[in-house]
């Protein structure tokens, strides 16, 4: 005979697994099997934190109600949350949206502006009187003339990486510093300029550091923190 449900304990709580290939009657009367057991097993009439993990079935809202409804009323299980496998397209291509960063290949002009919520990652060059303004971090793979704004939601652990070799200004939250570059009275053969990190210090003050540093200085930077359930919470 099919299990169309399965109790599992851990020591992280108890799970309900459901068979993606059952019918929901199916699940609803193994659930009624299961209540009768329970009712004689001492060791579940306290109460239990449970996760219904449904695998790789997204479950409508309505069938959640149902079962939190009839596992409250024939059990002494609490529903602590429901756990699947796959996420809905829509959420899906939402957080990739929110999450990914924006990606602009031209030269930013005298006046013209990118904005974004999102980081922002520029191949090409910020011209004397264009700005890129991000609520998150910017890289830019280019000539900064301009102005690049980082964190400009009020995010003071935002980055700025790019090459320093012109005048220009960088942003971070609300902290300002003017980049001046003093000319040599002897030009010199060109050089690429090495890129730099952008961030506040623990004194709330601009500062300047190679990229080598950048794991120091923002370990949580390059890294996948949260992921999907992270920035869903925020929801």
């Amino acid at each position: 005979m099919e299990k169309h449900i399965t109790l599992k304990g851990t020591n992280e709580g108890y799970f309900l697994l459901l068979n993606e290939e059952s019918s929901l009657d199916e699940i609803k009367e193994n659930l009624e099997t299961l209540f009768e057991h329970l009712k004689e097993d001492n060791k579940y009439r306290q109460e239990y934190e449970l996760t219904i993990d449904s695998g790789n079935r997204i479950l409508k809202e309505e069938v959640k109600a149902s079962l939190v409804k009839s596992i409250n009323e024939h059990s002494n299980f609490v529903i602590k949350q429901f756990a699947e496998n796959v996420i809905d397209r829509e959420l899906a291509e939402q957080w990739h949206k929110e999450t990914t960063p924006l990606i602009v290949v031209r030269n930013i002009r005298n006046g013209q502006i990118v904005h974004s919520k999102r980081d922002i990652i520029l191949i090409g060059n910020i011209r004397p009187g264009g700005l890129v303004r991000s609520a998150g971090n910017v890289m830019v793979i280019g000539d900064v003339q301009g102005i690049i704004h980082a964190g400009a939601s009020g995010n003071e652990e935002a980055v700025i990486i790019a090459p320093f070799s012109f005048d220009g200004q960088v942003r971070i939250s609300e902290h300002v510093e003017i980049i001046e570059n003093e000319e040599d009275e002897e030009p010199k053969e060109p050089q690429a300029t090495k890129s730099q990190i952008v961030f506040l210090n623990d004194l709330h003050v601009i500062e300047f550091a190679d990229v080598e540093d950048l794991a120091r200085i923002r370990p949580e930077f390059a890294k996948d923190v949260g992921g999907f359930e992270e920035w869903q919470k925020q929801l």
